[in-house]
């Protein structure tokens, strides 16, 4: 099994075999992360060149006085935070540079003479950017890492002293799964969907939800925009966002075909959908927006619409109609 349409296509064979969807922690349906997890796994397994740039999303304090002067700072910045219509999330690897300024490939060109009510909330520690000062929009531009501290301190108190809640597992037929994975491929390290593992991840996500939660009772905004739904943080804005009933916007960063794990069909989609994903996904181009739909129109929560490639827009706007050649170097085969 080595291409992406082999790996797609033995998922969709586990999602007709087993109760996926049966699959919870505290309730929210786990299958999305498992899917593009195992999908993951088996394609890095048989592409060697697959391979992301290291990045460093926590700022960590070195000595107490700096862990108590940051604990209160992450608290003052969560309790004094405004209201603001729209949150737009994203990290280093979204931006551009572009006459001496990074950009935000996917928001400045909606925010620029648009929108004047909204935060940019970068997922990287503030650590990893060199030069804060060459951001555009960089008043607005706020740190994950700088509200989500206080939570983070005030939950391993908690574990310290035994007063956290312990999780509600529902994974009927998961070891005949795991079972049947170790039959199919030896090689393939399953140590990251055991449950202790996935009880130690949504962990961490569960507790970003919380940050999530406390910025978006704030703010207050008609929507929250992200790009690739399925890192970390997104997972736990989607979840504080349905949980607050707020709009969760995904706009497309690549391409999306069929074979793609995070955006293939999905062969038992519930009803009410996955509260790991967005409700709305922004597509470039018509192609993706039918691979989304094949999917999305078996459910009644996730939708998805055609807008176009904001960036596109944005260089149509400054540089007028010229003939470009747009030549870009992946760091893994692409077969699809």
């Amino acid at each position: 099994m080595k291409s992406r349409e082999e790996i797609q296509q033995f998922l969709w064979e586990i999602e007709e075999k087993f109760p996926v969807n049966s699959w919870e922690i505290n309730n929210i349906k786990i299958w999305p992360y498992l899917r593009i997890k195992l999908g993951t796994l088996m394609l890095i397994k048989h592409e060697k060149s697959f391979a992301r740039k290291s990045q460093v999303f926590e700022f960590k304090p070195q000595n107490k006085l700096s862990k108590l002067f940051y604990f209160f700072k992450s608290y003052f910045k969560l309790t004094f935070l405004k209201k603001r219509e729209y949150l737009f999330t994203s990290n280093y690897a979204h931006r551009a540079l572009y006459n001496n300024e990074l950009h935000n490939k996917f928001y400045d060109p909606i925010t620029l003479g648009n929108i004047n009510s909204f935060m940019y909330l970068e997922h990287n520690a503030q650590n990893y950017y060199i030069d804060n000062n060459a951001f555009t929009n960089a008043n607005n531009t706020f740190f994950f890492e700088d509200f989500h501290y206080y939570n983070k301190i005030k939950h391993h108190l908690l574990k310290k002293f035994n007063l956290t809640n312990s999780y509600n597992l529902q994974f009927k037929g998961y070891d005949d799964f795991l079972k049947m994975l170790e039959i199919q491929d030896k090689s393939i390290k399953l140590n990251d969907l055991e449950l202790t593992a996935l009880e130690s991840f949504f962990n961490k996500i569960f507790l970003y939800q919380k940050t999530y939660e406390r910025i978006l009772k704030k703010m207050k905004p008609k929507a929250v925009l992200e790009i690739c739904y399925y890192s970390i943080n997104s997972m736990a804005l989607n979840l504080a966002a349905r949980k607050l009933n707020i709009p969760s916007i995904e706009i497309q960063h690549g391409p999306q075909p069929t074979a793609h794990f995070a955006y293939g069909d999905w062969i038992k989609i519930p009803k009410q959908g996955y509260s790991l994903l967005p409700k709305f996904f922004w597509n470039w181009d018509k192609n993706a927006n039918e691979v989304l739909n094949k999917w999305t129109e078996k459910q009644d929560f996730h939708k998805a619409f055609l807008n176009g490639n904001p960036w596109n827009y944005f260089f149509k706007d400054k540089e007028g109609e010229k003939n470009i050649i747009l030549y870009s170097l992946q760091p893994f085969d692409n077969e699809t």
